[in-house]
């Protein structure tokens, strides 16, 4: 998980490096009105799916959709329908996610709708793996918060401005932002969500315009007190059997022992590979 995030903010740190020195860089666009302030970028951000959190790996995947929407009055046209744009040609904020690994994919092509004022409208779908820092202290009864963060590369708080989409909240999603109800995770229970600003510090001095989609998820520890903990009590108190036989019978005592033993071998053989492996890896003495 390191290294891809290492690798996401090197790709990042490169961007800003070649714009401050000057080398050769795609044609950049001038923002719109960009005399009268920064630019409000509308953010809806939907999450579709979310197919598995990997706590060995600090990573989820999920599929989610971004909607973004802002004001280029230079695209102003004639016309009642919208006209469709390769989204290289005209301006945008050059929206990345900070914690998407290489296994992310983008569903849809990179073109914008453009509405007769001007409005102009970007639909983007990913789906793969995203990488999460997980605190897991109180594992299996810890909760997690997952983020999922959108950083403007390019530019910086007092040029790029993220709120959330109004036309999504008018519609009734609070905070233009939710997930799907149909989303069940066998592990987790999802609690809460919400969005928010978010600057992206990439350096000391490199601070960019973000929004973040937050929620929040306990873990549902009943699998693991059914799985792993309650058979760890049973075969303690297994092993308490062989001292409640009077030491002259020594053996019934042992027949007892390797009877136990055995038996605890075929029920839970993971959790004895586990007790073996630990000899390995915590020798005595």
């Amino acid at each position: 998980m390191t290294k891809k995030i290492y690798l996401s903010l090197v790709s990042l740190l490169a961007i800003s490096i070649l714009d401050a020195g000057g080398a050769e860089m795609p044609t950049v666009i001038d923002r719109p009105r960009a005399q009268d302030g920064p630019t409000q970028v509308s953010v809806g951000i939907w999450i579709a799916d979310i197919t598995s959190i990997d706590s060995a790996q600090q990573s989820f995947t999920a599929e989610i959709a971004v909607v973004l929407r802002w004001k280029d009055p230079r695209l102003a046209h004639t016309g009642n329908g919208v006209v469709r744009y390769p989204i290289e040609q005209v301006w945008h904020p050059r929206v990345s996610i900070v914690n998407e690994t290489n296994a992310v994919s983008r569903k849809f092509p990179d073109y914008v709708e453009v509405e007769p004022d001007g409005t102009v409208n970007y639909r983007q779908r990913y789906a793969g793996a995203f990488t999460q820092p997980l605190r897991l202290q109180s594992f299996p009864f810890d909760r997690q918060t997952f983020r999922i963060q959108l950083v403007a590369v390019r530019y910086r708080p007092n040029e790029v401005k993220f709120v959330p989409d109004q036309a999504w909240i008018q519609s009734g999603l609070k905070q233009a932002a939710g997930m799907a109800p149909s989303i069940t995770l066998p592990d987790w229970t999802v609690e809460k969500s919400e969005t928010k600003p978010l600057t992206y510090a990439l350096a000391p001095g490199l601070e960019y315009s973000g929004y973040a989609f937050e929620f929040t998820a306990s873990r549902n520890a009943q699998h693991y007190v059914w799985k792993v903990i309650l058979p760890l009590v049973l075969i303690v108190m297994m092993s308490w059997a062989v001292f409640w036989i009077d030491p002259v019978t020594s053996n019934s005592r042992n027949r007892l022992a390797i009877t136990i033993d055995r038996s605890c071998r075929v029920i839970f053989p993971v959790i004895f590979l586990l007790a073996s492996m630990s000899i390995f890896v915590h020798p005595r003495g």
